[in-house]
């Protein structure tokens, strides 16, 4: 958990003071001025408001992958696998066949 409000496009930093009022996974308000300034505020069960100081939060990098290796493709984007002729699974079918067929 790193404390980050989402708020559009920004991420809000809440600062370290802010983190032992502010229970983790709670909901906040984010109040925007005629200024255009944003405040984060929290409500309690009571109902008592707590403004919570915030810095611009950094924005998440994407992971970097070496040339050359592809990303990977979901078993639903590749489709089903089937197995070989010579996979055990189909031994079994052809086994219990031969004893279906038998007199």
């Amino acid at each position: 958990n790193d404390f980050v409000v989402q708020f559009g496009k920004l991420g809000l930093q809440l600062s370290r003071s802010a983190r032992g009022r502010v229970p983790a996974g709670s909901k906040v308000i984010v109040r925007e001025t005629r200024e255009g300034s944003l405040r984060v505020v929290y409500v309690d069960r009571r109902g008592a408001e707590t403004e919570c100081p915030w810095t611009p939060a950094a924005a998440r990098q994407q992971p970097v992958r070496a040339p050359g290796v592809e990303t990977p493709v979901s078993a639903t984007k590749r489709g089903k696998h089937k197995p070989g002729a010579n996979h055990p699974w189909r031994r079994l079918q052809t086994i219990s066949s031969a004893f279906a067929e038998a007199p």
